[in-house]
């Protein structure tokens, strides 16, 4: 069937956020587009918060609090 959403295919992607003070700077599939997003915030000196699938990737400040 071609043309039908696979949630399967879907889920393998790697979801990114990229969150500044509960501010979305990015929310997609592209790691390209999440990196520079990422690079930007941090060159404009911007607190950011990387998030691959829901789990913390990479911060440029100091987290408030870390699941364990």
């Amino acid at each position: 069937m071609r043309g039908t959403f696979d949630w399967q295919d879907e889920v393998k992607r790697p979801h990114h956020e990229i969150i500044s003070y509960e501010y979305p700077l990015y929310d997609g599939y592209s790691t390209q587009e999440a990196k520079k997003a990422y690079q930007e915030a941090i060159n404009e000196g911007i607190n950011a918060h990387w998030y691959i699938n829901g789990n913390l990737y990479r911060t440029s400040g100091k987290p408030s609090s870390v699941a364990v």
